[in-house]
């Protein structure tokens, strides 16, 4: 049966590759919910999510993600798989690693988790700073993260589909500072 689950998401990855970054973040929500804090409303026991079976059976799962491939998707399909992919690695790497505490930690965590998609790895100041804001540079970092000459900077999206106005609110960057201040 585990074995029939890994070709239907392997066979979801080459078809929807968004529903099916979109399903695995569902699932690692659900398991967040299942092992919230009811001392702390909000937050979550990420210990006691990384001792689940479940969460290694997600890990597991999540590996089909290394099968898409950026250039076969649209616009509107490429940002949804890359804002779900984002945030179910990073939430997959808070659980496994424990959540960074200081900014040293921060830097190295966001610089050091990496995401494997379509055989190009990824880190997630690369996803977020690279691809999702198309490819600035971050605070207090000299250079972009993609050079002119790097491949995978080719696959950065800078706006939100339907968006026309520079620097206006349909950009992803005014979207993802909304959401990071909520």
């Amino acid at each position: 049966l585990e074995f029939r689950r890994v070709l239907f998401r392997s066979a979801l990855a080459r078809d929807d590759p968004a529903q099916l970054c979109a399903a695995l973040r569902a699932e690692f929500t659900s398991l967040c919910d299942a092992h919230a804090d009811v001392a702390n409303p909000g937050a979550v026991r990420y210990d006691a999510v990384r001792a689940t079976p479940d969460f290694e059976r997600l890990r597991v799962r999540s590996c089909a993600l290394r099968q898409v491939r950026l250039d076969a998707l649209g616009r509107k399909t490429r940002l949804a798989f890359l804002i779900n992919a984002y945030n179910l690695t990073v939430g997959l790497a808070i659980a496994a690693f424990g959540a960074p505490r200081t900014r040293a930690q921060r830097r190295t965590f966001f610089d050091d988790v990496q995401l494997c998609v379509g055989g190009d790895a990824y880190s997630l100041s690369e996803i977020e700073h690279g691809l999702l804001r198309g490819n600035r540079r971050e605070p207090y970092r000299l250079f972009r993260p993609f050079a002119a000459s790097d491949p995978r900077g080719r696959f950065a999206t800078v706006r939100i589909p339907g968006g026309d106005s520079p620097g206006g609110d349909s950009t992803v960057d005014a979207r993802i500072d909304r959401k990071s201040t909520r």
